[in-house]
């Protein structure tokens, strides 16, 4: 017999969201970050 796990998946349009239509900035500021940000 085996075990089920408890696991979570996410579906195409989660996945789609984070790594196809996710916005990044495209260059470093010369800033510290606050901890506060953090």
């Amino acid at each position: 017999m085996t075990e089920s796990k408890n696991e979570r998946r996410a579906d195409s349009a989660a996945l789609d969201l984070l790594f196809d239509n996710a916005r990044s900035f495209g260059a470093w500021l010369d800033e510290p970050v606050s901890d506060d940000s953090l």
